[in-house]
């Protein structure tokens, strides 16, 4: 199927977006890509420009968005590839420079989660933004586990401690500590 495009469609594309990008200005559904009503049926407009544009999608391919804006449908930020490489562009977000708060994901600032969907990178800047916002507005849950891990752990740490102060003190450390 090959559709036809007329000015009820066309009319609700933006040329002049961003980067390039053909956004979709009519309907956006939660996932932001644009839909649209053709033959009866909601398609998603993206995939109605490439088809009407480029030609059909093969059989076993999908869609990436190379611009990785779901708005856009210009048919130059559309790449056909295997449904196992667009979730790995987008599930891993390797296309991704930034997190959404605009920080960099370098090695540095990037580590990496298991979740449900499988492996995702996490800027670490945010992750400890968060948890340094949830502390000041309740700090007792951390506390309690700081406590509970002194409880279990304190004979332990004291002798580690108490071996380190006997090293230090009998002359012969190399390593620094006693210097």
């Amino acid at each position: 199927m090959t559709p036809i495009l007329d000015d009820r469609f066309w009319g609700k594309v933006d040329k002049d977006g961003p980067n390039g990008c053909w956004v979709w200005t009519a309907y956006i559904e939660r996932a932001g890509y644009g839909k649209f009503h053709y033959k009866g049926r909601a398609e998603r407009v993206y995939r109605l420009a490439y088809q009407a544009l480029v030609g059909e999608i093969p059989e076993g391919m999908v869609i990436d968005h190379v611009c990785r804006n779901r708005a856009c449908c210009n048919p130059e930020h559309l790449e056909i590839v295997t449904p196992r490489e667009n979730a790995r562009r987008g599930a891993l977000g390797v296309l991704y420079t930034h997190c959404r708060h605009g920080h960099e994901l370098t090695p540095e600032n990037t580590y990496w989660a298991n979740t449900k969907t499988g492996l995702r990178r996490n800027c670490k800047t945010c992750v400890d933004a968060g948890q340094a916002a949830s502390y000041r507005k309740n700090p007792e849950p951390a506390k309690a586990r700081s406590r509970a891990w002194w409880a279990e752990h304190k004979d332990e740490a004291n002798a580690k401690r108490r071996e380190e102060r006997k090293h230090v003190a009998s002359g012969k450390c190399k390593c620094g500590e006693g210097a």
